[in-house]
C-alpha cells in the first residue's frame, strides 16, 4: 500500500509511466527499463501466485507435517460471504454484529438485529460462524453513546431494558440462524444434559456425584434413561449472557500436575477471577453462576468455539437479571468443616 505521497503525486502528467512498489510504499516517476523490469517480473509472479491460490482453494489447508488447519473469513454481509465461499473459507471466522449499533440513531430492536443477521447467519448452516458480541469504544461508538461517561457494564445499564442489547444479541444470532422461536429449549442442551443425567444418577443413588475417588455405582444405561433437572441446565440455555471462561495450561503453574489425583491447582489462577465477574454484575443488579457441568464435554466445547488444545474451559457463566432476590444459602456450621492444627482434629469456631 502506498499513501502520503504529498503534493507531488499531482504533478504526474497524463499518460507518464509510473511505477508503484507497494513493498516499500514509493512512487516512481519516470522509472528507467531496468526498474520496469524489475517491477513487471513482480507483477507476473504475484500474478501466476495468485492464479495458483486460486486453483487450490478448495484444497484442504493443512501444514507441511500434517496439521489441519481451518480457514475462516472475516464477513459481516452477503457479499462478502459469498466472496469469502469463492475464495474457498470454510466459514466465518468473526462476524461483527455491532456494525448495525454504529448507524442506528438508538438501541436496535430484536427485529432489527434479526433482520440484520438473518442474511448472513442462514447461509452458513452446518459451518463455523464465530459472532463478535459487542465492540465498542474509540473509533467504534454507537452515535447514541457518543459523550457517555460510562463503562462497561455501567454503560449497558443505561439501556431500556425492552432494549438491552444483552437479552437481544444472542437470542437474535439464534432466532436469524434456525427461524424459530428463541425459547427453543434444544439449544445447548446437549453440551451440558449428559453430565446432569451422570449428577442426578449418583445422587439418587446415594453417591457423591462426579467425585473422582469412587467409582459410580450406575450404569451408563441407568445414567442414560436418568431425566436431569431443569435447574443444572436451564441457567445456561436461558441466560440472555454466557461467558465462558478459560484457562491457558501453558501458562498456569500446575505443581500438583506429577501427583497421582486430579488436578486442582490450575484452578486457583482463574476461579477468584470468574469469582470477582459475578461481585462485579450482582453490584450492577445482575445475577449468574459458575457452572461446570458443560466441561464433561470440552473437546466439543473446543471444536465449538475454536479453542486450543492447551487452553482448558473453567466455567460456562450464564449472566442475565434475576427472576428474584437471592437469598442466604445454607451452609454447615463452620465446626463441622474446619480443624486445628491437623485433619481430625480439634473443630474451630
Amino acid at each position: 500500500m502506498v499513501v502520503g505521497l504529498g503534493a507531488g503525486a499531482l504533478e504526474i502528467e497524463d499518460g507518464e509511466e509510473v511505477v508503484v512498489d507497494g513493498d516499500r510504499g514509493i512512487l516512481v516517476r519516470r522509472p528507467d527499463a531496468q526498474r520496469v523490469s524489475v517491477a513487471r517480473g513482480k507483477a507476473e509472479n504475484r500474478r501466476v501466485a495468485r492464479e495458483t491460490a486460486v486453483a487450490r482453494r478448495l484444497v484442504p489447508a493443512q501444514t507441511r507435517d500434517g496439521h489441519r488447519i481451518r480457514v475462516l473469513a472475516n464477513a459481516s454481509t452477503v457479499a462478502e460471504l459469498h466472496e469469502a465461499d469463492q475464495q474457498g473459507a470454510e466459514g466465518v471466522g468473526l462476524l461483527r454484529s455491532e456494525l448495525l449499533f454504529l448507524e442506528a440513531p438508538s438501541w436496535p430492536s430484536f427485529k432489527e438485529q434479526v433482520d440484520v443477521l438473518r442474511p448472513v447467519l442462514s447461509r452458513l448452516a452446518g459451518r463455523v460462524a464465530t459472532v463478535r458480541l459487542f465492540d465498542f469504544g474509540g473509533d467504534k461508538t454507537p452515535p447514541f453513546l457518543r459523550g457517555a461517561r460510562a463503562r462497561g457494564i455501567d454503560l449497558l445499564r443505561q439501556c431500556p431494558f425492552e432494549q438491552h442489547p444483552f437479552r437481544f444479541d444472542r437470542p437474535a444470532r439464534q432466532h436469524a440462524v434456525a427461524d424459530k422461536p428463541v425459547t427453543d429449549p434444544n439449544g445447548d442442551r446437549h453440551l451440558t444434559e449428559p453430565a446432569a443425567k451422570r449428577y442426578v444418577a449418583q445422587q439418587q443413588n446415594g453417591e457423591n456425584p462426579w467425585n473422582t475417588i469412587d467409582p459410580p455405582r450406575v450404569d451408563a444405561a441407568t445414567i442414560e434413561r436418568t431425566p436431569p433437572l431443569m435447574r443444572l441446565i436451564e441457567p445456561v440455555l436461558k441466560a440472555p449472557v454466557v461467558l465462558v471462561i478459560c484457562v491457558d495450561l501453558k501458562v498456569v503453574a500446575s505443581t500438583d500436575q506429577d501427583l497421582d489425583r486430579v488436578g486442582v491447582i490450575s484452578g486457583a489462577s482463574i476461579y477468584p477471577f470468574a469469582w470477582n465477574i459475578l461481585l462485579a454484575a450482582r453490584a450492577r443488579g445482575f445475577g449468574g453462576t459458575i457452572t461446570t457441568l458443560a466441561v464433561a464435554q470440552e473437546p466439543e466445547l473446543q471444536t465449538l468455539l475454536g479453542l486450543p488444545a492447551h487452553v482448558a474451559v473453567a466455567t460456562v457463566m450464564p449472566l442475565g437479571r434475576p427472576v428474584k432476590p437471592l437469598t442466604k444459602l445454607r451452609r454447615k456450621p463452620v465446626s463441622e468443616f474446619a480443624m486445628r492444627e491437623r485433619w481430625g482434629g480439634a473443630p474451630l469456631g
